[in-house]
């Protein structure tokens, strides 16, 4: 009787063993699919997680350019030709080729993307047609569409220059250097084209065989400034001076300048652009013509009663009344300058001309300007 017992508890632990051991089979089988499954699902969403990004010109500043641009003096600005490039943050090439050969959109992983336009490679001073273009940053998401409207604005300067018979007369030779942060180009002075120049600190040189390169002319311009240059030289303190008027548009601002080069100025004595270049400085002495007084971060009292001791402006030109062109001069308290300058005791120093000593403060009523005035002298 134990002995038939027996058998059948070893029957039964046979059968329980076969039944786990189908049991595990099922789980292991049944676990591998969902894993499978799992798998799959993590590859297709993978590859769906790229975005989409597509470029293009905006029709409005297209507009823009032909109405403004196209008919002063440039010919027809192909925007087809144009020069497009978008790179990833890390500095890889997406695309880099002609505009209108570009894919309808780039399909490209998510991330921060640098896309640039520009009418032409552009790298020193030149006599090319302006330049033109726009550069942005966008950020692209997975699984998204990106749509980016490029401007085109002019992003470079230009400059013309008429050289008076004074001019040439006293420079001679066959013209002048322009230079910007980019290189030099020669203009000579039978030139009537405009020359493109990058925005920034912009000098004309001319260059003596015995002294070499003279600092003639320096002004800051700002891109899609077109600046029309009279240069002349006549040795006269008190006229001759330099005056300016600017229009602008909606893609240009329109300037004209005559500047007199041969102002009787002691050695080492800077023009109001050329000081605005050495913000920041100590002793340095400037010229300009007397304005006006009581000067404010917005504006300026050009004529009597003048109601302020403690300050003078000064211009490069008696008729200049653009805040951003001039200069407030402070007449320190208790000093022979105050006294001297002030223009509540002498009013009939407005149009004298003078130059003053001091540091160039990077902002002084919110400009550039002359403070710790320690001496002065007129012309």
């Amino acid at each position: 009787m134990r002995g038939r017992t027996g058998v059948c508890v070893m029957d039964h632990l046979r059968s329980d063993c076969m039944r786990i051991s189908h049991f595990c089979l099922f789980v292991l089988f049944f676990l591998q699919c969902v894993f499978s499954l799992i798998s799959c699902d993590s590859l297709d969403v993978q590859e769906s997680t790229d975005g989409k990004l597509s470029v293009m010109i905006s029709k409005h500043s297209i507009t823009e350019i032909k109405d403004n641009v196209l008919k002063s003096v440039m010919s027809d600005l192909d925007t087809n030709n144009f020069l497009l490039s978008v790179t990833g943050e890390n500095g890889d090439a997406v695309y880099s080729g002609v505009y209108s050969e570009r894919p309808d959109n780039f399909s490209i992983a998510p991330g921060v993307y640098i896309i640039s336009l520009k009418s032409r490679e552009f790298t020193a001073p030149d006599f090319d047609e302006a330049f033109f273009g726009d550069s942005r940053l966008v950020e692209v998401k997975g699984g998204t569409d990106a749509v980016v409207y490029m401007e085109c604005a002019q992003m470079s300067a230009g400059l013309k220059i008429h050289f008076g018979d004074s001019f040439v007369n006293k420079f001679s030779g066959k013209g002048v250097t322009v230079r910007d942060s980019l290189g030099s180009v020669f203009y000579s002075y039978g030139e009537n084209r405009y020359c493109n120049l990058w925005p920034g600190k912009v000098g004309i040189y001319y260059n003596s065989p015995r002294s070499g390169d003279s600092l003639v002319y320096a002004r800051i311009m700002k891109k899609s400034d077109m600046l029309k240059l009279n240069l002349s030289y006549i040795k006269d303190s008190g006229a001759g001076g330099t005056g300016f008027k600017i229009k602008i548009d909606t893609s240009r601002n329109w300037m004209s300048e005559d500047y007199n080069a041969g102002l009787s100025l002691p050695a080492g004595t800077l023009t109001i652009e050329q000081a605005k270049l050495r913000a920041g400085t100590k002793d340095v002495s400037v010229f300009g013509y007397i304005i006006g007084g009581d000067a404010t971060s917005a504006s300026f009292r050009t004529g009597p009663p003048f109601m302020k001791s403690s300050n003078i402006v000064i211009a490069s030109s008696v008729y200049e009344r653009n805040r951003n062109n001039c200069f407030v001069v402070e007449l320190p308290s208790g000093s022979k300058v105050r006294e001297g300058l002030n223009l509540v005791v002498h009013p009939k120093l407005v149009g004298s001309a003078v130059v003053v000593t001091g540091c160039i403060a990077n902002s002084y009523y919110g400009y550039v300007g002359v403070k710790g005035t320690k001496s002065y002298f007129f012309l």
